[in-house]
């Protein structure tokens, strides 16, 4: 019996890393930006003005910000129109380059909060179009930020392509799930390997998840 047990997992193991094998072949890994983010922000729109504004001030702030969010590209623009401003941030990670809880980390509902706004309105994934397209689900909320008044921010966190389920998150964590489970599609292949020894489990993870070019 214990011979039986064995050999059945040693098939497992063989069959889990041959799958694994196959995904890294076969599998995109390719970069889905290849462009420069400024570029990719509207120069000019009807009506309204266009100012580049850096995410920090200073060499040494700048610095700061990258070490804190180790984004491959970033970029931030205000729109001005009859005293209505809206600022549009945009930050972009290489597949990669960190996880997808570390880079969801960073949103206003904790990083605006946890330095001192007040969250008034929450909205999760909502549904909306631009003319005749439908735009992807978004987040959406209202903070109270001091000295700077009421902010309404809507956001998209998209993991190749598909926008991260903040709801599903939080209620998780509500309910004492330390885990998040998203994509399904890598994390599942994750969950597999933890079967693995670790001399065989750390290299594979690393060559799934270097990006490609």
């Amino acid at each position: 019996m214990r011979r039986a047990l064995l050999i059945a997992g040693v098939l497992a193991t063989v069959g889990l890393v041959a799958l694994l094998l196959a995904v890294e072949v076969f599998a995109d890994h390719r970069r889905r930006f290849t462009g420069e983010l400024p570029r990719a922000l509207p120069t000019v729109v009807a009506g309204w003005v266009r100012r580049d504004v850096p995410v920090a001030v200073g060499s040494a702030a700048a610095a700061n910000v990258q070490g804190i969010l180790n984004y491959s590209q970033v970029a931030q623009a205000v729109y001005a129109k009859d005293g209505l401003q809206i600022l549009v941030y945009v930050a972009y990670w290489e597949p990669g380059k960190v996880s997808v809880v570390d880079a969801g980390s960073h949103n206003p509902d904790s990083c605006w909060v946890n330095n001192g706004c007040v969250r008034t309105d929450r909205r999760y994934a909502v549904s909306a179009r631009l003319g005749e397209r439908a735009l992807l689900p978004y987040e959406a909320g209202a903070y109270l930020v001091p000295r700077g008044g009421l902010q309404h921010v809507a956001f998209w966190h998209l993991v190749n392509g598909e926008p991260n389920r903040y709801e599903a998150q939080e209620q998780g964590w509500r309910d004492g799930l330390f885990e998040i489970h998203f994509p399904k599609r890598f994390t599942r292949w994750m969950k597999l390997m933890q079967v693995l020894p670790y001399a065989w489990y750390f290299p594979l993870v690393a060559r799934m998840t270097r990006p490609r070019r």
